[in-house]
């Protein structure tokens, strides 16, 4: 037989499958509010004021204060925030601003980088070499250094802001043991309201002693009653039987005589015939 040839497919109307090529995650755009540097658990803070004369008030700035302060506490420039000023011009001279400033900033560290066992500790360190650096005037002297003026630095005061528990906690003291022990005392209201317990207690005593006698009292008295009606009452039979057979001696002349004989072991009366005449 002679081979036919193979048929041709009809195309389709499905389009053709191309490989797309994956598109990047996009990048979220970054704020213009900058991420707060995050604080030390031991963080400290203290607000240092330092009093100052300046010939104009461009001298007193954070960039020239700040250095010279760093330096004298030893610690980072970046340590040094929150730069506050208040200027108070005094008077003028040949043309140039003369004034006061009380300028104000704070001060943190971290208690374990710096060495210190609590807040108190680092607060009387800053006090101490600020008033140090007063007195030799080697504040001033690296103030005025970068601002290319003449300043004085009067007076400086350091606060405590933000303190956090001490790193290093003592002991609790343990009082010493004295030779002469303090005596016990009792507690006054705790006698009263014993005093007032012992006396219900004696009271109840006494009136359940006084019953359980009323009741043996009430009891025997009882018993004593019952022993004599019942005794009267076999009196009163025996009288009832003993006329009884006196009415019947007299009626048919009997001449049997009717006399009582007590038994010594019986209450009951035991009558015996008799005979009143011999046969």
């Amino acid at each position: 037989p002679t081979p036919t040839q193979l048929p041709a497919f009809v195309p389709s109307r499905a389009p053709s499958l191309t490989a797309v090529s994956p598109t990047q995650v996009p990048v979220p755009s970054p704020s213009p509010s900058p991420t707060p540097v995050p604080t030390s658990l031991d963080e400290v803070v203290v607000e240092v004021t330092l009093t100052m004369t300046a010939d104009s008030d461009t001298d007193v700035t954070a960039a020239n204060v700040f250095p010279a302060v760093a330096s004298t506490l030893d610690v980072s420039v970046s340590s040094l925030y929150n730069f506050a000023k208040v200027w108070t011009s005094t008077r003028r001279i040949r043309r140039l601003l003369s004034g006061s400033a009380e300028v104000s900033f704070d001060v943190r560290t971290s208690l374990t980088s710096a060495g210190y066992a609590d807040a108190g500790a680092f607060q009387s360190t800053v006090s101490s070499e600020l008033d140090s650096a007063l007195s030799s005037g080697s504040l001033a002297s690296s103030i005025a250094t970068n601002c290319g003026c003449s300043v004085s630095v009067d007076t400086s005061s350091v606060t405590l802001t933000q303190s956090y528990p001490t790193l290093m906690p003592t002991s609790i003291p343990t009082s010493q043991p004295t030779t002469n022990p303090t005596k016990l005392t009792r507690n006054n209201n705790n006698s009263g309201d014993d005093d007032d317990q012992t006396a219900a207690i004696v009271i109840g005593s006494i009136a359940g002693v006084i019953g359980l006698v009323l009741i043996v009292l009430a009891l025997a008295y009882g018993f004593r009653e019952y022993q004599r009606k019942k005794f009267a009452g076999e009196m009163s039979k025996e009288a009832e039987f003993r006329d009884y057979l006196n009415s019947q001696d007299d009626e048919y002349g009997n001449p049997m005589a009717v006399t009582p004989k007590r038994n010594s072991n019986r209450r009951s009366l035991e009558l015996t015939a008799i005979p009143s005449h011999s046969f």
